[in-house]
């Protein structure tokens, strides 16, 4: 991947990322705006596109809908970094089936109905923002058929008070996976 970006110009990068996201069904507008997407450079568009492209499931174009939404270069890295996580949960750990939507956050679902919500956060603190977008995802439970349970993965680690409030959920919360999913 270092030589692809390396040896390939921008507009062959966009070609290549255009092509790649037309397999995943990805509709053409909603490639556009990614595509166009002023945060994102070459690289970390090419980066995100390559492992969402390895996680070959349905509903793709839920990722790249909430990846048009970032403001800033920091959040298309974290988004980067998101859909290498995905990737390797998807490889390394248990294949997911579809994606599936919590508010804007873009999770997996396998087979056996688990929500799995894979986060590139390096510590989790269950601030009242936290807590309220949280909330807020969670009325999009009952909208998605066949959920059996739900796990969520951080990179990094996690507050007491967050661990307590997402297990009081039921929610099973594994932190520090980034050694686990091959990250580090």
């Amino acid at each position: 991947m270092n030589k692809l970006l390396a040896d390939t110009t921008p507009a062959d990068l966009k070609k290549r990322n255009r092509e790649r996201l037309a397999k995943m069904n990805v509709h053409n507008s909603l490639a556009d705006a990614f595509l166009e997407h002023p945060k994102y450079s070459p690289s970390v568009k090419t980066l995100l596109i390559d492992a969402l492209s390895r996680v070959g499931i349905y509903n793709q174009d839920i990722f790249i809908q909430r990846a048009v939404l970032v403001q800033s270069e920091e959040m298309a890295f974290h988004m980067m970094r998101w859909a290498r996580m995905i990737d390797a949960y998807n490889t390394k750990i248990q294949k997911a089936q579809r994606f599936v939507k919590l508010g804007q956050a873009p999770m997996l679902q396998r087979a056996d109905g688990v929500i799995v919500g894979l986060f590139p956060f390096d510590y989790l603190a269950w601030t009242d923002q936290i807590a309220n977008r949280h909330a807020t995802n969670m009325k999009d439970i009952p909208n998605i058929q066949g959920i059996t349970g739900g796990e969520i993965w951080f990179e990094g680690g996690v507050s007491p008070q967050a661990r307590k409030a997402l297990e009081a959920q039921n929610w099973v919360v594994k932190e520090n996976v980034g050694v686990s999913l091959g990250l580090n």
